[in-house]
């Protein structure tokens, strides 16, 4: 949060802030230029016109309060329309080779396309969001990396995919797609020590490598805003995890959590947000057996008996917590954890499951799993290879 906090303070400025003045050192052949009161930019060569705010620097350092927060060895912003109306869109954000002070991140580049400064001067306004941006928005970030704590994080690209737009009766914009993608996320351990270090080690892979999609697609019908969430990912050494969530709600509550900025809602209000269906697949292609492994090695017993203790811990914990329905849910988990391939855990409730009930069910989880329908299903990689292919569960009307 620290990281997009800063990034969009920073974007604000350059794109729709209020340049105060500008100064130049001749003596350090250095520009100095003020946004807001407490953001200063200095950069070594290139130009920036504090009228129309745009412009194209190099060797750029910013400051926050006095304090350097980054550098890049360039920024390139393009602007349209008049600074601080309704018409001010950024129509290209572009930084190179970004490294921040006090965080070891660097970033590669930042390209953003058609998006208003208000998406960046309000984080935390839904509102904004939905008027600043348009179908022809775009982020993108190449070359992350992070390394700290004993891990080493590299992302080559993390990417919006395109927008999708409808309208609401009263004109508000209503986004009806929109989605991410993560390319080549690498986690590697620098450290051959912790959980998560042998966990790798045992997949026989020197790190963890993810690429994953995640796309949201929602529609107005009679009044009720139906969401459908997928997201895609896969695993090397580990295996592929895909989940599909449908949610409905009235307009009122879409508005109350989507387009209002007010965070303290009482659960009351958003009363009918409501699971219609879900869907998790897991395609195991080394997970089981590396943490398994991982398990008779930490208590110096066989593979196979480290194996059967999971199953018999398993059945105990789910026995007490699911009395009645780990009849059903225990065999194709056990089957899982022996044999391997895929899992499917869903839930088709006969109507929509508002998730204020959850709460009911603390107690009587035996009830939940019934009125969620709630199923748990193995199948061999052999017969189900194309499973995986994530369908929505509940056919729609």
């Amino acid at each position: 949060m620290r990281i997009v906090s800063k990034i969009g303070k920073i974007a604000s400025a350059l794109c729709g802030g209020i340049a105060m003045w500008l100064m130049v050192s001749t003596a350090q052949a250095q520009v100095t230029v003020y946004l807001e009161d407490d953001i200063k930019v200095t950069f070594s060569s290139g130009s920036f016109d504090n009228r129309n705010l745009n412009g194209e620097m190099q060797d750029v350092t910013i400051f926050i309060d006095d304090q350097r927060v980054l550098t890049a060895d360039e920024v390139e912003v393009e602007t349209s329309g008049e600074a601080g109306t309704a018409n001010h869109m950024i129509k290209r954000l572009r930084m190179k080779n970004i490294f921040f002070d006090d965080l070891p991140l660097s970033v590669k580049s930042l390209n953003i396309r058609d998006m208003a400064p208000a998406f960046f001067s309000s984080i935390s306004e839904h509102a904004a969001h939905m008027n600043a941006i348009t179908d022809s928005s775009h982020v993108s970030l190449t070359g992350v990396a992070y390394a700290a704590h004993g891990m080493s994080l590299t992302i080559d690209r993390i990417t919006s995919l395109p927008f999708k737009f409808g309208a609401l009766a009263n004109g508000d914009p209503f986004i009806t797609k929109l989605g991410m993608q993560v390319e080549n996320l690498i986690l590697t351990p620098l450290q051959n020590r912790g959980e998560f270090a042998h966990f790798i080690a045992a997949t026989g892979e020197p790190n963890l490598t993810l690429n994953m999609t995640q796309t949201q697609v929602n529609a107005i019908n009679n009044g009720v805003v139906s969401s459908d969430i997928v997201l895609k990912t896969a695993m090397n050494g580990i295996g592929n995890l895909d989940a599909q969530l449908g949610i409905e709600m009235s307009l009122d509550s879409y508005n109350k959590l989507f387009m209002s900025d007010t965070y303290d809602l009482e659960p009351d209000e958003i009363e009918d947000v409501a699971l219609d269906d879900m869907s998790i697949v897991f395609d195991d292609h080394g997970a089981v057996n590396a943490a398994l492994h991982m398990s008779a090695r930490k208590q110096n017993v066989d593979y196979m008996v480290a194996r059967d203790q999971t199953i018999t811990a398993m059945k105990a914990t789910l026995g007490s917590f699911l009395p009645m329905s780990s009849n059903d849910l225990m065999p194709p988990l056990e089957t899982f954890v022996k044999d391997g391939g895929q899992i499917r855990l869903s839930a088709v409730p006969a109507k929509p499951f508002p998730f204020i009930n959850i709460t009911q069910y603390i107690f009587a989880a035996d009830a939940a799993v019934k009125k969620l329908n709630l199923k748990l299903l193995q199948t061999p990689h052999a017969e189900g290879a194309n499973a995986a292919k994530l369908q929505k569960t509940k056919t729609p009307n």
